[in-house]
């Protein structure tokens, strides 16, 4: 708790943001979209990168098993950069 005491209103603005609209429909991007997500994730359940890879007609997914929200980005830094770099030639 001591640890959220000075940003608790940071916080609480943050999750005011995340639980409105975004202002755009999922399904109408058609962008290409590429997905990386820890399957061992406990700040965003894995069941909700799926609905959203599920309603994104250009998505390319990768499910880490191993990895949670933190780790994946770290372990996997390299391979992630290395397909944005692919994927905008």
């Amino acid at each position: 708790m001591e640890a959220f005491r000075a940003i608790s209103r940071g916080i609480a603005w943050e999750g005011a943001l995340l639980a409105r609209p975004w202002g755009f429909s999922v399904d109408a991007i058609r962008s290409p979209v590429l997905l990386w997500h820890g399957e061992a994730d406990r700040e965003v359940p894995i069941a909700m990168a799926r609905q959203l890879a599920a309603r994104l007609p250009t998505v390319r997914t990768w499910f880490l098993p191993e990895e949670g929200h933190f780790s994946l980005p770290v372990r996997h830094q390299r391979a992630i950069l290395g397909e944005i770099k692919r994927s905008v030639g």
